[in-house]
């Protein structure tokens, strides 16, 4: 394995792990912007459940 395809490894495993995290942070971020968090903090609750559960 060369140094390049290990680092497009890593990049791959990095964006499978950051995009749901940006992802999460934009809603939250919106749902302050539009007041509606209480909304989203039920969403997030909801996809912990399904996580933990």
């Amino acid at each position: 394995m060369t140094y390049l395809q290990l680092l497009a490894a890593v990049g791959d495993l990095a964006l499978i792990v950051l995009l749901p995290a940006v992802i999460i942070m934009a809603r939250i971020l919106w749902g302050i912007k539009t007041n509606d968090l209480p909304h989203i903090h039920e969403e997030l609750v909801k996809l912990g459940g399904k996580k933990h559960g």
